[in-house]
């Protein structure tokens, strides 16, 4: 791959852990289809795209551990200048603020990865399952974003 994207939690601990899989409901199939999709962002050319202020990483290493498949493909992709920085604003509460057009974006955890976008647009954001993005796809699009639902298969809202 050589698209430049800003990746949920949820992808790299998916792709990491297939227990987490399973504890989701989902089967054993889509580990393998998160495990993959990074699988194939690390052997790529593109960048991941985090903020300057660390608060994507520090919820990176919250939820993965040093040995986790995740972790290390960051790691890599950070050894390998494979990283683009955005300045993103916080709110008084720690997160990050959204321009007016984006109120659909209502998982204030995920506002930093739309704030992340925002500044390297046109962007990508990959997430592994999680509903709230398929809420506000629409408005995402509007600010030259578009979502990869990677494991749709099994999270499309019916």
């Amino acid at each position: 791959m050589s698209q430049d994207y800003v990746i949920d939690t949820n992808l790299l601990v998916y792709a990491s852990n297939p227990e987490a899989v399973l504890n989701s409901k989902m089967p054993r199939e889509a580990f393998e289809v998160a495990f993959t999709w990074l699988d194939h962002f690390q052997s790529g050319s593109g960048c991941v795209i985090l903020d300057t202020s660390d608060v994507i990483v520090k919820e990176y290493r919250r939820a993965l551990s040093e040995q986790d498949f995740g972790h290390l493909v960051l790691i890599e992709l950070m050894t390998h200048q494979r990283v683009k920085y955005e300045v993103i604003d916080m709110d008084n509460d720690g997160f990050a603020m959204l321009p007016a057009g984006l109120e659909n974006v209502r998982d204030r955890d995920d506002r930093k990865f739309v704030a992340v976008a925002i500044e390297n647009t046109p962007s990508i954001i990959a997430h592994g399952c999680d509903t709230d993005w398929y809420d506000c796809e629409t408005d995402l699009q509007r600010f030259n974003i578009l979502l990869e639902h990677v494991l749709d298969k099994w999270c499309r809202p019916i």
